[in-house]
């Protein structure tokens, strides 16, 4: 992880980080323009988020409050703070934006029954697989409550993000991959409609999470 290279701008009135909280930035390589930015929870949760885009990013001090008011000296790099600006030619969001945006929002993650799970490639397929042997399952008998439904000789659950096993019976199981897909389904389709408004001339914060909300 990148060492902090800024002390806090003393306008910024920016809260203080949760334990293991990292805010960062994502920015242009040429004109230094603020094109994402986000936090995230440890180094793991970090490397996750920033690995979804091709361009470098910058951990930052401070939430940064407003954004646009700000920018990357890509000669440092450093964060600049810019009141009466910010970068001298404006980005245009492309299509190849909302899929890097859309898939780092998909990875990042769901929240189930009050916990968070990552959504990765490999975490979906896990969790097909899983919720249609808990289907089987039901259909073969499986009770709802046991949590030995799979035939092993362990309680079944799952890893959450803050890495805690959550137990999931049958019903919990089946319930849990149809959230997945829901999650899915929706940032998919929410992507393909900020396609259609860039194409028709909005410009969007394609970062903005109300964009992006159920």
């Amino acid at each position: 992880m990148s060492d902090l290279i800024e002390q806090p701008v003393p306008d910024a009135e920016a809260p203080l980080p949760l334990p293991a909280e990292v805010w960062f930035v994502i920015y242009h390589p040429v004109t230094g323009s603020i094109l994402q930015h986000g936090n995230a929870f440890g180094e793991d949760d970090y490397q996750l988020q920033v690995s979804a885009f091709s361009e470098p990013n910058i951990i930052s001090p401070v939430r940064l409050h407003p954004i646009k008011a700000y920018y990357v000296d890509v000669t440092v790099p450093e964060i600049v703070h810019d009141p009466n600006g910010g970068p001298i030619e404006p980005i245009i969001m492309s299509s190849a934006d909302v899929d890097r945006e859309r898939d780092r929002r998909i990875a990042a993650g769901f929240t189930f029954m009050g916990n968070l799970y990552q959504a990765r490639e490999q975490d979906l397929r896990n969790i097909n697989g899983a919720a249609t042997g808990a289907a089987l399952a039901l259909m073969q008998g499986a009770q709802p409550g046991d949590l030995r439904w799979q035939g092993g000789d362990t309680d079944f659950g799952w890893i959450a993000a803050d890495n805690a096993i959550v137990p999931m019976d049958v019903v919990t199981m089946v319930s849990f991959g149809r959230a997945a897909m829901a999650h899915v389904e929706h940032l998919t389709m929410t992507g393909r409609s900020l396609k259609d408004r860039l194409a028709a001339g909005e410009d969007l914060d394609i970062s903005d999470n109300a964009l992006w909300a159920l």
